[in-house]
């Protein structure tokens, strides 16, 4: 310090003559200056001499202490590590390579004599090592290391520990582990995890924050190992048997610990991708035991508090969702307790969906309806898988009486969607014009309108009772479609299925005249084949053109909006069988509309007719060239109605 300021500090003299004040006074700003420029020299000085100290005189002792034999000196050296660490980060890398990992697990499974001082002694060890790899695993490069995954067995063995907050940090740090891919499928193995599942089975329902933590670790844990498909084969034993153990301890659960491990097969299952359930699934005692949560749980239902009915509501919509309701069907003992399941959920959604509804309209203002948002949804999933089935089964197991219970259960949820999304049209048309852009927003994007909407549409197609009743909500579905591209959900799929039911009433067919979708729909279908390539698009245009198509045969005279569709160039796409059948389904509705257009139409415009046909002998030669190819998916029937039609045209 005394050199420091010898070499840097100039001290003004205050005795010079009043001539000279002048130049005094500008010499004593200047030393002034020099003296601060000194201090701060000399604390960026200090501050360097410390980095060094620790860089060339603190860090090479703590790895040579940690080298030694001695136990003392490798304990001083694990106490030197924090300060280290905080100190000097860039250097983590360096003094992990130099810990001792045996001796690390040497602490860490500590013996625990009788003696009450000795068991201290042995949790402070514990506690040391803990404390030493959680400072690591703060590094996220050092958290995936092998070496850091490689504890996790001896971390796993202390879990018995009877100190629950030791027990606590364990578990943090375990959960910190999962996050590497590696470390989920460590904790996986059976041998791990049932060490785990005996913890979790011991701790007592006063100790529900533990039980929690236990249930986070192992979902944390499932979670990531089911992100690479081709590793899931080798640890499918281990999930299975972990599916098998959680629903073991599940069974003898009460109160907060059962609804705990219960939303631990709610989270797997609407996290899981569909490849891995059929793994999963393909073991029939995992299926039966999914089975028997879920069929307990709604048998119970009249005794299920609200939380536990939001769950059974969620994963039962998760796993119809993955596998439909043919698993209700392959999991019940016999056909007759898989018909009253089905019936016995179904009347459960919808009684759901009856008593919450009526009360969303007075949450709105407050938008505190994210949880009833959310429960509804699972509600409507569950009964559109059910429409979904009935409407696809070949062979429908239902007894007349039963069907008769569903198709209740059906008309009285949609009743009451209806009645709601026509509350909250008027709602907003009410306010329109102090509605923002965000008011509008929340109509579209409202999780409550995407659910009632997509299975209401699916229903009002397959089934004519509220047809007449659905007509007042035909401008909620003009404005959605519209809508399509602004929010990034796609409504214009479900109203097609709405609509197609719809306009087979004279009511509906007025409505769909009036509200001009026809305008609407047919634009939207050119503009589909015109630019779109994505699958999903051509689903969207097949079923705007199977919707025209069963309109147009409804028009008693010819409409100027139809010109769009003829003149519109034709695709010739062989290669891709969903676009090719797009494309002959387009001619098939020209063809229609050529002989609706009149014999005077085609005479003034032979050339687009001559278009028409020949286009329409490229596919029938086309698919006359397909009959015996097994992996073309195109209709061959779509071959016939070409001829037909051409015939229609011909005979004119």
């Amino acid at each position: 310090m005394e050199d420091f300021l010898n070499e840097n500090t100039v001290f003004p003299k205050f005795h010079l003559k009043r001539k000279k004040r002048s130049i005094s006074l500008l010499k004593s700003f200047s030393i002034k200056i020099t003296n601060l420029k000194s201090t701060e020299s000399f604390l960026r000085c200090s501050k360097s001499k410390k980095q060094f100290k620790m860089e060339e005189t603190i860090i090479p002792r703590c790895f040579s202490l940690m080298k030694s034999k001695e136990n003392t000196q490798k304990f001083v050296a694990l106490a030197m590590l924090p300060s280290i660490l905080s100190k000097a980060p860039s250097r983590a890398l360096e003094c992990w390579k130099e810990l001792d990992f045996q001796w690390i697990d040497r602490l860490l499974k500590s013996e625990e004599p009788s003696d009450n001082k000795t068991q201290n002694i042995s949790l402070e060890y514990k506690t040391l090592a803990l404390n030493i790899l959680t400072s690591f695993a703060s590094f996220p490069e050092l958290s995936q290391d092998p070496n850091m995954i490689n504890r996790i067995p001896s971390l796993i063995s202390i879990l018995p520990e009877n100190n629950l907050s030791f027990i606590s940090s364990v578990l943090d740090l375990l959960i910190v582990l999962t996050e590497s891919h590696l470390g989920a499928i460590k904790i996986l193995d059976y041998q791990q995890a049932k060490i785990i599942y005996n913890c979790m089975q011991m701790s007592c329902d006063d100790h529900e924050a533990l039980s929690e933590k236990i249930i986070n670790l192992i979902k944390h844990a499932f979670i990531k190992s089911l992100t690479y498909v081709s590793g899931i084969h080798h640890f499918k034993l281990s999930l299975i048997k972990c599916v098998k153990d959680i629903a073991n301890i599940l069974e003898q659960s009460k109160g907060k610990k059962r609804l705990i491990i219960l939303s631990f097969f709610d989270d797997i299952f609407s996290n899981i991708k569909k490849e891995f359930y059929d793994v999963l699934i393909k073991d029939m005692k995992v299926k039966k035991i999914l089975y028997n949560i879920l069929y307990t749980l709604i048998k119970e239902d009249q005794c299920n508090t609200n939380s536990t009915r939001k769950i059974t509501s969620s994963l039962l919509s998760s796993i119809l969702r993955l596998q439909s309701v043919d698993f209700i069907l392959s999991s019940a003992s016999n056909q007759e307790e898989a018909r009253t399941f089905c019936v016995l959920f179904t009347s459960l959604a919808s009684v759901d969906i009856r008593s919450i509804l009526p009360t969303i309209m007075k949450k709105l203002a407050s938008k505190d309806i994210s949880d009833e948002s959310q429960r509804l949804s699972t509600d409507y999933e569950i009964l559109e898988s059910m429409i979904i089935y009935l409407s696809n089964s070949e062979t429908i197991i239902f007894q007349a009486s039963e069907l008769l219970l569903l198709q209740r259960s059906f008309k009285e949820a949609f009743e009451e969607s209806i009645d709601f999304l026509k509350d909250r049209w008027e709602n907003l048309k009410k306010n329109e014009n102090s509605c923002s852009k965000e008011n509008f927003s929340d109509i579209f994007s409202d999780l409550i309108i995407v659910s009632s909407v997509r299975s209401l549409c699916l229903w009002l197609k397959e089934d004519e009772s509220l047809r007449k009743y659905a007509l007042p909500i035909m401008d909620i579905f003009i404005y959605l479609w519209k809508e399509k591209n602004s929010y990034n959900i796609d409504y214009r799929l479900w109203i097609c299925n709405g609509l197609q039911g719809m306009i087979t009433t004279e009511e509906g067919w007025n409505n769909f005249h009036d509200l001009k979708f026809w305008n609407i729909i047919s634009t939207d279908l050119i503009k589909n084949e015109s630019e779109k390539s994505d699958k999903y698009f051509t689903y969207i245009g097949l079923s705007e053109c199977e919707l025209l198509l069963q309109a147009v045969d409804k028009y008693q005279k010819p409409e100027e909006n139809w010109l769009n569709i003829i003149k519109h160039p034709k695709k010739i796409n062989k290669k891709d069988n969903l676009k090719a059948e797009l494309s002959i389904k387009i001619i098939i509705l020209s063809l229609i509309i050529l002989k609706k257009l009149g014999a005077t139409f085609l005479t003034q415009h032979q050339e687009l007719l001559s278009d028409h046909l020949e286009i329409s002998l490229i596919w029938i030669r086309f698919l006359n060239s397909k009959e015996l190819d097994c992996s073309w998916t195109i209709p061959i029937e779509l071959k016939d109605e070409l001829l037909i039609h051409l015939e229609n045209l011909r005979s004119m």
